[in-house]
């Protein structure tokens, strides 16, 4: 992998050959023989070739489908041939780097292999309903998004709505900034007032914070408008008189299982594929015949080396 690094690197040089050599035409030659370029008494033949553009990922194999890509293929394959004859020719063979390299893919693609050539079982509608009907997120109810003002008496959330009925008949204006600015200069709530009122987005019978900054009969007026800003009447509650705007609504959401079908089916290939390397694992390895020594392996780690 790391001469691939470096042969990726080197092939960014400019000099790429303008032609393949000439082969002799009259000979007649399998697929497998058939020769892509010569040098003196060196041969590339298609085969070989082939096998190095194997080795690629799918999206790497389809930059050769032009006829540059595989020119400029070529010349990767070439410089990386090259690059590995000399580092065999210097004893790189044996360099304990190319070995442990050596090792780790050839146990990769052993373990990829296995586990390639176990076919699951299709996933089923059925399973995937199953899954959906564990895991599917609840019915959310029609919820809305309000804002309150708290004030201490009738008088005052009477003559506050007139001034903001007022503001709001003008053409153009943002009724809800109008509102939060009021709340923000006379509601009485201080865990709203800052926020110009702002109870979030809550439903009928839900556990969201707003069941828990304004009274219930304030909520419930919200819940029962249908319009969003108005200003409401005065609703009379337990600490204050209140004013309240619905700044929003969202309809009820009902999950629908055909458009979870596609997450349902990545999850359980993913948690199969997880199943399947454990499967794998247990059976190359068991724990339980080894002995290990835990004094000897506290000191893994405790000095390192750099190759």
């Amino acid at each position: 992998m790391r001469t691939l690094f470096v042969i990726a690197a080197l092939c960014c040089l400019p000099g790429c050959p303008s032609e393949v050599p000439p082969t002799n035409t009259e000979e007649e030659r399998a697929p497998a023989e058939t020769l892509v370029a010569i040098h003196d008494a060196d041969r590339v033949t298609l085969a070989e070739l082939q096998d190095f553009l194997d080795g690629f990922p799918a999206h790497r194999q389809a930059e050769v489908a032009p006829p540059e890509g595989r020119r400029g293929f070529l010349r990767n394959y070439l410089l990386y041939r090259t690059a590995l004859r000399r580092a065999e020719a210097a004893g790189y063979g044996d360099d304990p780097r190319v070995r442990r390299a050596r090792d780790r893919a050839m146990a990769r693609h052993w373990t990829e292999d296995r586990l390639d050539s176990t076919q699951p079982p299709p996933i089923t509608d059925g399973e995937m309903r199953t899954r959906w009907e564990k895991t599917k997120t609840p019915d959310r109810p029609d919820r809305v998004r309000a804002r309150h003002i708290l004030l201490g008496d009738l008088p005052a959330a009477e003559a506050l709505r007139e001034d903001l009925l007022a503001a709001l008949a003008r053409p153009g204006v943002d009724a809800e900034a109008i509102f939060a600015a009021a709340a923000r200069d006379h509601s009485l709530d201080g865990k709203t007032r800052a926020r110009g009122g702002d109870l979030l987005f809550f439903s009928r019978g839900g556990d969201e914070v707003a069941w828990r900054l304004a009274p219930p009969v304030a909520l419930e007026a919200a819940l029962a408008t249908h319009t969003t800003g108005q200003v409401s009447r005065p609703i009379p509650g337990p600490d204050g008189i209140h004013l309240v705007m619905v700044t929003a609504r969202r309809e009820a959401e009902q999950p629908v299982f055909e458009d979870a079908k596609d997450a349902l089916r990545a999850a359980i290939a993913a948690e199969r594929a997880a199943a399947a390397r454990e499967a794998l694992e247990a059976e190359l390895l068991d724990m339980d015949d080894w002995t290990v020594d835990d004094e000897a392996l506290s000191g893994l780690g405790a000095t390192t080396t750099t190759e």
